[in-house]
């Protein structure tokens, strides 16, 4: 024994030893600037931009609103341009001098990816020194952490608020820890502003996952001073860490508050119409449907696809580079054949991480945050698999608040992921730190097992039926090449796995037994696990459409026949595309559209899509009222239609798409001559979709907003002085009173309607319009958009700030002056 102490001490004198603190810094903070860099390389060296879905559709959803607000320096509140209007100041961020504003500002020196990347892994870095984890081990789990492609696919999709809420986490986790160890108003000053720029970050469902991933890492910690009765302390650390909470929810307060406010109005909160079906329970009302929650689960067997890339064929389309079929190298294969509906990323870790948590476990199954971390690791891969493990997630579902509003349960391999990467440096620790002879055998078990593991996968190759449910739509002979490509890529990725399962395992058995130095182990490990996880971090980067921003936007966006017509028609109208590509944003981009996509649209208009569109009693089923009441002027089809009232007036056979006009279309605001009030929603749904109804003498309303009068004479002018984003001015000439309904969706979070200087009570009409009472005679209109939550939030985000910048100079201020004093 006491010889393998001498041998421990002496192997431990190595060149690490001498690298002093300051420089191991540096040496640190070059490596992660360098993957940074290079994670970003195409951007920064080559002046590409990535393009993915989710920009494509931010960019036709908001390039009008915008082009507004460039040309009026006004900040637009809400958005015209798709679905016939919808919120906007949910997402405004005010823009004080925290974290992601200077990153902002710092977009284009070099990238703002560049920053996030950088933030990511310098977090992760700092956050395990400061668990007593040696730097040069720290830095090897911060550098994987970058370089997880899982990252990269985010970015290819435009997924761009998860990627910046992903990169906070570490320093997230750093400051939290720093608050239940110091317990001081520095710490609680620090928390409070890494947790804004987290909430400010405005990704939720990751924001939930962090908050569980702090509960469970540190709920020990705070319960150990509780048992020990050291009440002090507990009070202490309740009142710093509320008043952080506070301060983190007056610095995020906008937009926090107004997604508050927008969230029972739309889709993820609001209750949705259910037409001949049972009315939801209170817990599911305010949320999505389960089923639609958990499409995009993790099954267990694609949880092979932490160790190969292509277990379950990768993306939704690999490029082809095998063998068996040469004809086919280069082009692009529907190569995914799991249970998710479609794939898009790489959920990719590697075998070394894997094998180094479970060395961890070992090591320090009496450490409890060690243990806290490795039982997140499986809550959260539980959490992951939703559809798959239904009575588990269903809990959360069913009873955790805001829960129902998340969709995608596999984004919680993410957070394991980060998890597992903490464990696998404290798996090098232990290696280094605490291995003993005694330990031989379960080290041997550990990595024999990592080694039976991916043999079996080879040998077993055979049990998989590479199969794919969109198979069906191809013959027999396709249906048997995709098997045999999908089988290759299978192969391919699991003879790497093998051969870092044993190059990882040779590097530790070396050594254990003292073949090599510890910094040759720890280079090696290094490299082993940058090349590991790199290369497929180098697949997924490939993915990416890169080019010259201006370009993609040229390309996707480019002119045709039918955009040409729409950018040069009458303004005050909307296009409508109804096919296949009704979810699509492209119009948008030219002239505001009825459809569109987003994912948190308001509920009104979901009903109605749902309920009313394609389900009118007419003989294509189509709800002409409801197109022609929302300003659907122009009429996008994928095919020809013959109706007295629709004109043809544009043609684009690239795309084999028509324009048609409608003649029938409603002007802006129109008056109606009757009001038919009804009990619930559902039965405006319902009676909107009948043949008899006319939305151009019919106005129908609620039984709760019943008035006086509900008959009148429908005579007068109207008159639409102007009309933007924020406000709508509108003038109305009438001998009587009379009922206005205006082709605008009602929302009534921040719309206020004023008729000659005097508010007037805005009416929900036809489910999703805008009515008003107006006097008789000459009678100026004005709409305005401004929500009062947005100016309180303003106020709350500066106010917080400040208080917690004063907070931490303050405390670290009489922190060293009673040092100083005390050293006298």
């Amino acid at each position: 024994m006491k010889k393998e102490k001498k041998e421990k001490s002496q192997f431990d004198s190595t060149a690490f030893s001498f690298v002093k603190e300051k420089y191991s810094i540096i040496i640190s903070v070059t490596l992660v600037f360098i993957v940074a860099m290079y994670l970003v390389s195409p951007y920064v060296f080559e002046g590409k931009s990535s393009f993915g879905e989710d920009a494509v559709s931010s960019s036709g959803s908001t390039k009008l609103y915008l082009e507004w607000q460039k040309e009026t320096g006004e900040k637009a509140f809400w958005n015209p341009n798709i679905f016939g209007g919808m919120p906007l100041y949910h997402r405004m961020v005010v823009p004080i001098f925290h974290m992601d504003r200077v990153f902002g500002l710092l977009s284009s020196i070099p990238d703002w990816r560049f920053w996030y990347f950088f933030a990511g892994g310098l977090g992760f870095f700092l956050f395990l020194v400061y668990r007593k984890v040696d730097w040069y081990i720290a830095i090897i789990s911060a550098l994987v952490f970058m370089l997880l492609p899982d990252w990269q696919s985010h970015i290819s999709g435009g997924h761009y608020v998860k990627f910046r809420t992903i990169m906070i986490l570490p320093f997230l986790l750093l400051s939290f820890n720093t608050l239940i160890d110091k317990r001081n108003w520095s710490s609680a000053g620090f928390f409070a502003l890494v947790f804004s720029w987290l909430v400010r970050a405005q990704h939720y469902q990751i924001i939930f996952y962090g908050i569980l991933l702090l509960f469970i890492l540190f709920i020990y910690p705070y319960l150990k001073l509780i048992l020990e009765k050291k009440y002090k302390d507990v009070s202490s650390l309740t009142i710093k860490f509320v008043v952080a909470i506070v301060l983190t929810i007056m610095i995020a307060a906008q937009p926090f508050f107004s997604v508050k406010e927008y969230t029972p109005y739309s889709t993820r909160g609001g209750n949705a119409v259910q037409v001949n079906k049972q009315e939801n329970t209170p817990e599911k009302s305010t949320g999505v449907s389960f089923t639609y929650a958990t499409r995009w689960s993790l099954s267990p067997g694609e949880m092979l696809d932490f160790f190969g890339p292509r277990i379950h064929g990768g993306y939704q389309g690999e490029v082809y580079n095998g063998n068996k079929y040469p004809h086919l190298k280069g082009q692009t294969i529907p190569s995914y054949w799991g249970e998710k509906p479609l794939s898009g990323n790489y959920p990719f870790i590697g075998i070394i991480a894997v094998l180094l948590a479970i060395t961890a476990v070992y090591f320090y199954k009496e450490d409890k945050f060690l243990m806290a971390v490795g039982a997140f690791v499986v809550f959260s891969l539980l959490l992951a698999l939703g559809r798959h493990l239904p009575w588990f997630y269903k809990i959360f579902y069913d009873y955790l608040p805001y829960f129902s509003k998340f969709r995608a349960p596999a984004m919680a391999a993410n957070i394991s992921f980060i998890a597992l990467l903490i464990m696998a440096a404290y798996g090098i620790k232990g290696l280094i730190q605490k291995y003993q002879q005694k330990d031989f055998k379960p080290l041997l078990l550990i990595l024999g097992s990592g080694v039976l593991f991916s043999l079996s996968l080879y040998f077993f190759v055979d049990s998989f039926s590479f199969s794919a449910a969109g198979d069906k739509n191809y013959d027999s002979n396709v249906i048997t090449m995709l098997k045999n490509i999908r089988k290759e890529f299978y192969l391919a990725d699991v003879k790497k796995l093998i051969l870092f399962t044993l190059l990882f395992s040779g590097v530790v058995f070396a050594f254990i037994k003292n073949k090599i130095k510890k910094e040759i182990f720890i280079g090696l490990i290094l490299v082993l696990a940058l090349v590991e996880v790199g290369r497929v971090t180098n697949l997924a980067m490939d993915k990416i459409q890169k080019n010259d921003r201006a370009q993609i936007e040229k390309k996707v966006f480019k002119e045709d026949n039918i955009t040409r017509y729409l950018t040069k028609a009458k303004k005050g109208y909307r296009a409508i595309e109804l096919g296949g590509s009704f979810t699509s944003n492209h119009y948008a981009y030219f002239y505001p559209t009825i459809n569109g996509y987003s994912a948190i649209k308001l509920q009104v208009i979901q009903d109605v899509i749902e309920n009313n569109l394609f389900k009118a009693n007419t003989p294509n089923k189509i709800n002409w009222n409801l197109i022609s009441m929302l300003g659907g002027k122009y009429i996008i089809l994928p095919g020809r239609m013959d109706a007295d009232f629709l004109k043809l007036v544009a043609v684009e056979k690239s795309e084999n798409k028509l324009l048609y006009e409608n003649l029938k279309v409603f002007d802006k605001a129109w008056f109606v001559k009757n009001i038919e009030f009804l009990p619930q929603p559902k039965d405006v749904i319902l009676e909107m979709n009948k043949v008899e109804f006319n939305p151009a003498d019919v106005a129908l309303v609620l039984e709760k907003d019943k008035f006086e009068t509900n008959s009148f004479s429908a005579k007068g002018s109207i008159k639409v002085i102007e009309a933007n984003p924020n406000e709508i001015k509108l003038e109305a000439k009438t001998d009587s009173e009379q009922f206005l309904v205006l082709s605008e969706i009602y929302y009534p979070a921040g719309w206020t309607a004023i008729i000659n200087e005097t508010e007037t009570e805005i009416y929900k009409v036809n489910h999703l319009l805008r009515g008003i009472k107006i006097p008789a005679g000459k009678n100026k209109i004005t709409f305005n958009f401004y929500p009062p939550t947005y100016q309180t939030g303003l106020i709350l985000t500066w106010s917080g700030f400040i208080v917690a910048l004063l907070l931490i100079v303050g405390s670290l201020y009489f922190e060293r002056k009673k040092a100083t004093e005390l050293n006298k």
